[in-house]
């Protein structure tokens, strides 16, 4: 998660703006653009940090259930909800700070692309956990097998005596020596 964030965070808050057309860019001098896209760097900081927040809590209270598809459904529909509130007071006081002309369909398409990065993002992450947690129940199941195996093992060879071996075997050889058709019979049972 902290590659993820040091590269995205920064790259969705730069994407977030441009995407949007909230900024006329025109507008603004070099050192105001990069102090305006650190603006949007924090809003993308906000709704990565809440969102990540909104799915490690979501991942105790979805725990009961059995099917995944409601915990990505849930989590991807409030982490949106959440992108989006977020993002639609930033964009808001962002107008409010610049003095730009107010216009809501650039707070549309910056509330929309905010809640696509957040379902997007959910998606991925709820894909990666689900894959580590079957490779960690694989390895559990893996181990609990070999233990049950090991376990069988260690019984059977507890019932295997060796006095109990030394008796058909001196039995065997009696039989083979004077009863041969017995002897064959005693094996099969004795194997069985």
């Amino acid at each position: 998660d902290k590659y993820l964030r040091l590269f995205f965070i920064p790259l969705l808050g730069i994407m977030i703006p441009f995407f949007s057309g909230i900024i006329s860019y025109s507008h603004y001098a070099h050192f105001e653009l990069i102090a305006v896209n650190l603006y949007f760097i924090l809003l993308s900081f906000c709704i990565w940090s809440g969102a990540s927040w909104i799915h490690r809590k979501s991942r105790f209270i979805f725990k009961t259930f059995r099917n995944p598809i409601i915990k990505v459904f849930s989590v991807s529909l409030i982490g949106g909800l959440f992108g989006a509130a977020i993002s639609g007071v930033f964009s808001i006081a962002w107008y409010k700070m610049s003095g730009e002309t107010f216009d809501w369909a650039p707070i549309t398409r910056c509330v929309a692309f905010s809640s696509l990065a957040v379902l997007l993002f959910t998606l991925l992450y709820e894909i990666l956990f689900l894959s580590t947690q079957r490779v960690l129940y694989t390895k559990i199941v893996d181990q609990l097998d070999w233990e049950r195996s090991k376990a069988e093992m260690s019984v059977l060879k507890n019932e295997l005596e060796p006095h109990f071996i030394f008796n058909s075997l001196n039995t065997l050889s009696w039989l083979i020596l004077n009863d041969p058709n017995t002897a064959h019979e005693f094996n099969s049972k004795l194997a069985s």
